[in-house]
């Protein structure tokens, strides 16, 4: 095979795996660690299948993690309630238990829930 039908080849190879002109004026060697180097580019970035399965465990301690989180915040958020005098309005009890559970760390409040009729979302 001649040199010109080997960078032929190289360049074909190339352009069909990694949609990448070549520029065959280069020294076949050259070329050759060009398509070298993009199939090691490729090896890289690949996902395994170990790489995956880390990442899905990872997700899924996030998602258990959350839901979790939402309810330890309602269990303490219970215990305030319950702890508050029911002498004092619900809105100023609200703003209290939302104040107290922000500074424990809990951001999103949107998954609180309390035991009132009142719609508690106003005051968070």
């Amino acid at each position: 095979m001649t040199e010109k039908e080997q960078k032929d080849q190289l360049e074909a190879y190339a352009k069909e795996k990694f949609g990448v002109d070549l520029d065959k004026r280069k020294k076949l060697e050259t070329l050759q660690d060009e398509v070298a180097e993009l199939e090691s580019l490729e090896e890289e970035t690949k996902p395994t299948a170990s790489g995956i399965a880390e990442r899905m465990t990872e997700i899924n301690k996030e998602l258990r993690g959350a839901l979790a989180g939402d309810a330890a915040m309602n269990a303490l958020a219970l215990r305030i309630w319950e702890g508050q005098s029911v002498s004092l309005p619900v809105h100023v009890r609200v703003k209290r238990i939302a104040a107290s559970l922000r500074d424990k760390g809990y951001c999103d409040l949107s998954a609180l829930t309390l035991p009132t009729n009142e719609d508690i979302k106003r005051w968070l």
